[in-house]
């Protein structure tokens, strides 16, 4: 197939490849006409575009946001969709043919080729984890392009699918962050951070705490990108449980904080009952509870112990963070301050 014969053909300045197109019957698209919503199912989808079956006749050359997701469940599903813009380039007799509208570098690689298209999933799931996946690898190589191969080749072959999904969530929702921050310009981020961010973060297998790398990734972001004193933060969060990370979020919330010097944040001493401890952590185990709370201390993130025996029941403790543990949390925030 030519590219001429591409119905889904983008103007040649872009120089995006022609789209091998494939039939993926469980695949459906919604887009609002007004204050309608209108579902239609996917005759085939390329690279490049989509062919929807339906009556309804838009304008040609009128671009709509689409939402792919999984037939059957709706827009708004926790299933993930995708939202992409997409232009109105022909219709047919049972439907319309849509380019996408893909943003700049964004290198989106559904099928590469006829012989692996004939070896490649046409499930929604599939097809959806490459847009997000291209989607994110374009985001952060705006975001730092002197890493942007090294990134390319970290989320296409280094990390495999499971983590290489929690990577992409990370990115996503990064970019959601600082696109909603109104005061935001343009920012970048130093390759040693990010790569370390994406490496590190992808382990978490916490939904709650992926958003910490998340606001990290944030965090991280400068003008001119060439500050990498995230790296110390990256190191703690790294090494920490999700039950010492809610005992120093904990510390941290419920202090009260003041300064001494320029960039040195200190807390007032915080001290909680064992009682305060069990609540926050979840566990009834007061040896494994002081483990947790040594190790806290023994990174710098806590207080130093002055106590000369185990955890005891109905006992003050100290939990009072130090610099260091305050602006791990800040960080893990969305703050450089």
């Amino acid at each position: 197939m030519s590219s001429a014969d591409d119905p889904y053909r983008v103007p040649s300045t872009s120089n995006r490849r022609k789209g091998i197109r494939l039939a993926s019957p469980d695949l459906a698209v919604s887009h609002r006409n007004g204050l309608l919503l209108n579902l239609h199912s996917v005759t085939d989808i390329s690279s490049t575009g989509v062919y929807v079956q339906t009556e309804e006749r838009l304008p040609l050359g009128e671009v709509v946001a689409l939402t792919l997701h999984r037939y059957g469940l709706p827009e708004d599903s926790p299933e993930r969709p995708v939202v992409v813009e997409a232009k109105v380039a022909r219709w047919g007799d049972d439907g319309m043919g849509l380019s996408f509208m893909l943003p700049a570098g964004m290198d989106l690689r559904l099928w590469e080729s006829e012989i692996e298209a004939e070896d490649r999933l046409t499930e929604p799931e599939a097809i959806l984890r490459e847009f997000r996946l291209a989607a994110a690898i374009s985001f952060l190589c705006r975001l730092c392009p002197p890493g942007a191969e090294e990134i390319r080749q970290l989320l296409r072959e280094g990390l495999g699918n499971r983590r290489d999904a929690s990577a992409v969530e990370i990115a996503i929702k990064a970019e959601r962050l600082i696109a909603s921050r109104p005061d935001a310009g343009p920012l970048l981020a130093h390759p040693q951070l990010l790569v370390r961010i994406l490496e590190d973060g992808s382990w978490c297998e916490e939904d709650w705490m992926r958003p910490l790398w998340t606001r990290l990734l944030v965090a991280s972001c400068t003008v001119d990108g060439q500050d990498n004193s995230n790296l110390v933060y990256i190191d703690s969060l790294s090494q920490l449980s999700p039950v010492q990370f809610r005992i120093l979020a904990s510390a941290c919330t419920r202090s009260t904080k003041f300064t001494s010097g320029p960039g040195v944040t200190l807390s007032r001493p915080y001290v909680c009952k064992t009682e305060d401890l069990v609540a926050i952590t979840n566990k009834q185990n007061l040896l494994s509870i002081d483990r947790d709370l040594a190790y806290l201390s023994e990174r710098g993130l806590i207080a130093k112990s002055v106590r000369t025996s185990s955890l005891m029941a109905n006992e003050n403790v100290d939990i009072t963070p130090t610099d260091l543990g305050l602006k791990l949390y800040a960080r893990c925030t969305g703050n450089r301050a």
